[in-house]
């Protein structure tokens, strides 16, 4: 199914030679043993020679995980079609010899305590990684090697036997972990079924596991894709990665995937779009990454549907340096790149909607436009967290806030899966744009994967007038108080934060937070304003008179195992009361650009809603917020 490498490889030493020194920069370390693994703290680490497959030298288990699924090896191989040095393939080779040898496949036992002993466990035969191997690595050593002369008989026959004891892995195992198909590995593993009967056809089980791979794969996007196309852990990165897995599945399934699939896995395209900020980046909002994922499963989207669209989308908020780089990085997944790279040059005004809504993940996405400079905000209410909840983090009513091009007021990120102090604190409500009461969290943290009892939360409105955009949320982890929070973008040009509660108790304190991504930030008390200094970007932030400000150094995450210093911004109220409210106005200039500083003025409970006064560029504003949404007064 995919295309000539050698075509692939000429295509980046012409158009992207860049693109091509990385890719054998990291092959060169990758021959040295080297590599960079969760647990190596985004550094080179020594993994053997050959590889110690089950040895685990880290704190953190996902170490073994990212060791087996190989993705080392597509660099090896790709690194000799660009360079014609057969070292590189006569490294995979090695290695695909000795873990064949190193680790046999236990014993394919229905029981289920031994299965998930055998397939579970933080070794190279949990199932993931059984799948994963069969549709992006495994397949590539197939393309690369066959009729090499290296590539033995002897080596084709045992990596032949390797594949089909993969599948029975995957065909009879991992129905026995997933029986209702609602989770993320169930869809990989069984996208590696069905990569693995497409290798090896002949298999005498080959018709029967196509057959199931693919009606499983249809009970996956039934199950795991909502109806508005979210996936259902509701995790942008994850999203992105299932969007990706299913056109795969297309690709491979062709006219046998039923058209619901398709359907369901066009709605998600939406999703990815409106997940991804007009900086070029997901929102990486539970357990994701700041990268480019989009792009990934967007390209995927244009091979199995044969629609530009979303792509386009996508690279025109990349900009013309980053679209061709990205385009070039996937330049091994189709047949004509150069067609692709065309893409780039071409710009085509998108249709969808400038506001998304995602009601069973209860997230809302609004944007004042489709171009690079617009502001957007990603804002989720969703309590109980819901299935998955473990990627999900202790962030109700949170936000992420970008403008030109720059992300301002962030969600930190996922940053590490170890069980240590630093997936607590990314976790943390102390860490997102959110609230606690009593400087306690809305719900307990009790280990990496697991919280305390959770208490309603949920979106409750979604609203465009001319010069508005809003969404609100309401929750009640912090019972028997409710916090209500609206977030709007006014004019096109500044966004409003309301935080009101009812219900609390005598002697409550209120906390609000803020995350600005950028080292360098400002409190001017006089002014009740803080400014940050967001490299090309200023933003100006000032709240309500009777809020108390104090702000730290922290960090933000853009991809696993690293960070960037970052500053929060921690209020406080200690003035009492069971009904309070309170405001925050964003207003983000470009560097070295001066406008008159913005204040609240007033913010007030009124019958019906919340009245507030602020001041943006010297102008005086009155807005309402009721249940009908929010509107000038």
């Amino acid at each position: 199914m995919r295309a000539d490498q050698q075509r692939q490889a000429e295509f980046l030493n012409q158009h992207a030679p860049a693109v091509a020194a990385d890719l054998i920069r990291r092959a060169d370390a990758a021959m040295a043993g080297m590599l960079i693994l969760p647990g190596t703290r985004n550094q080179p680490g020594f993994v053997g020679d050959p590889p110690r497959w089950n040895h685990n030298p880290t704190d953190d288990a996902e170490y073994i995980f990212g060791l087996n699924r190989m993705y080392h090896w597509t660099w090896l191989l790709r690194a000799e079609r660009l360079t014609g040095d057969r070292r590189y393939g006569a490294r995979v080779i090695l290695e695909l010899d000795d873990w064949i040898r190193t680790c046999p496949c236990p014993p394919v036992d229905t029981d289920p305590a031994r299965s998930r002993r055998d397939f579970y466990g933080h070794d190279a035969w949990r199932s993931l990684e059984a799948g994963i191997r069969m549709f992006d690595t495994w397949p590539v050593v197939l393309e690369h090697l066959h009729g090499d002369e290296r590539f033995t008989p002897e080596l084709q026959a045992r990596f032949q036997a390797s594949v089909r004891e993969h599948a029975r892995v995957l065909a009879v195992i991992c129905p026995i972990f997933w029986p209702r198909a609602d989770h993320n590995h169930y869809l990989m593993e069984n996208l590696g079924l069905l990569s693995a009967v497409t290798m090896f056809p002949d298999f005498p089980e080959s018709a029967a596991w196509r057959t199931h791979a693919i009606r499983e794969l249809a009970r996956c996007a039934a199950v795991q894709l909502s109806d508005d196309g979210g996936q259902i852990e509701g995790c942008p990165s994850y999203h992105n990665g299932c969007i990706y897995w299913f056109c795969y599945a297309l690709r491979l399934a062709g006219a046998d995937m039923p058209a619901a699939v398709r359907e369901r896995t066009r709605r998600g395209m939406e999703y990815t779009l409106h997940s991804f900020r007009p900086s070029g980046t997901t929102v990486p909002f539970g357990d994701s990454d700041a990268t480019d994922t989009a792009t990934h499963a967007a390209i995927w989207w244009y091979l199995a549907a044969g629609d530009p669209a979303p792509l386009r989308t996508i690279l025109g908020l990349l900009g013309p340096d980053r679209a061709r780089a990205a385009i070039a990085g996937h330049a091994w997944t189709v047949a004509d790149p150069a067609a692709l790279l065309r893409l780039t040059e071409t710009s085509a005004a998108t249709t969808l909607s400038t506001v998304g809504h995602q009601r069973d993940l209860q997230q809302v996405q609004l944007r004042t436009s489709w171009d690079r400079d617009a502001l957007s905000v990603f804002f989720a209410c969703r309590s109980p967290v819901g299935h998955g909840g473990g990627h999900a983090h202790i962030d109700p009513c949170s936000f992420d806030f970008t403008a030109f091009g720059r992300p301002l007021l962030v969600d930190p990120g996922r940053f590490t899966y170890r069980g240590d102090d630093d997936r607590r604190v990314f976790k943390s409500a102390l860490w997102h744009n959110t609230v606690t009461v009593d400087d306690k969290e809305p719900y307990a943290y009790l280990n990496c994967w697991n919280y305390g009892i959770q208490r309603e939360g949920r979106i409750t409105g979604v609203w465009e007038r001319p010069g508005i955009m809003a969404a609100a949320a309401m929750q009640r982890n912090f019972a028997p108080a409710v916090h209500r929070r609206l977030v709007a973008i006014i004019d096109g040009a500044w966004l409003l934060v309301i935080d009101a509660f009812s219900g609390l108790w005598e002697g409550a304190t209120v906390q609000i937070y803020f995350h600005f991504d950028c080292p360098d930030a400002v409190w001017y008390k006089d002014q009740q304003l803080m400014t940050g200094r967001c490299t090309d970007v200023d933003l100006d932030l000032a709240v309500s008179r009777t809020l108390t400000g104090w702000h730290w150094h922290a960090r933000v995450s853009e991809v696993f195992d690293d960070s960037h210093p970052s500053m929060r911004f921690r209020l406080e109220d200690t003035a009492g009361g069971a009904e309070r409210v309170f405001a925050a106005v964003a207003v983000p200039r470009r560097a070295g650009t001066t406008a008159p500083r913005p204040h609240v003025h007033a913010v007030t409970l009124v019958d019906g809603g919340v009245r507030c006064e602020v001041e943006v560029g010297g102008v005086r504003q009155r807005l309402q917020w009721g249940d009908d949404g929010v509107v000038r007064i």
